[in-house]
C-alpha cells in the first residue's frame, strides 16, 4: 500500500488559500503591501500588483474548484499548468530578491512557489487515481 504525504485535495486547498490571501491583498491593498516587499509605491507598480492579484485569485479559484474533481485529464491539465507556472514564479522571485529589486521578506513568496512547483510535479508524476 502506498502512502502519500498529502492528498491532491489538500495540496489544491493549500495552494488556493495562499492564492486567495495574496491575490486579494495585491488586488485590494497594493499600496499597503508594496513597501513590505520593498516595491516602490508608484502607479505602474500598483497596477502590476493588481494584475498579479487578479492572476493569483484566478489560479486560487481554479485549484479550489478542481480539488474535489476526480477527472484525471482535468487534474493533469491543472497540474501541468502548475508545473510550468510555479517554477517560473520561483525563478522570477529569486532573481528579484538576489538583484535587490525586492527585499528578503519576499522569501516566503519563493517558498510558496516552491511548494506549488513541488506539489504539481509530485502529483503529476504520481498515479492520480490513488490521490
Amino acid at each position: 500500500m502506498e502512502y502519500s504525504v498529502m492528498s491532491i485535495k489538500t495540496f489544491f486547498t493549500i495552494i488556493s488559500v495562499i492564492g486567495i490571501v495574496f491575490g486579494l491583498g495585491y488586488l485590494l491593498a497594493p499600496a499597503q503591501i508594496a513597501p513590505v516587499f520593498g516595491w516602490n509605491v508608484t502607479p505602474d507598480v500598483l497596477l502590476a500588483q493588481r494584475f498579479l492579484g487578479a492572476h493569483l485569485l484566478a489560479w486560487a479559484l481554479i485549484g479550489w474548484f478542481a480539488r474535489d474533481d476526480h477527472d484525471a485529464p482535468l487534474l493533469r491539465g491543472v497540474l501541468i499548468a502548475g508545473a510550468v507556472g510555479f517554477p517560473a514564479g520561483l525563478v522570477v522571485t529569486v532573481v528579484g530578491i538576489r538583484s535587490g529589486v525586492i527585499n528578503a521578506l519576499s522569501w516566503p513568496i519563493a517558498a510558496a512557489y516552491l511548494f506549488g512547483a513541488g506539489g504539481s510535479a509530485y502529483f503529476l508524476t504520481s498515479r492520480l487515481q490513488k490521490h
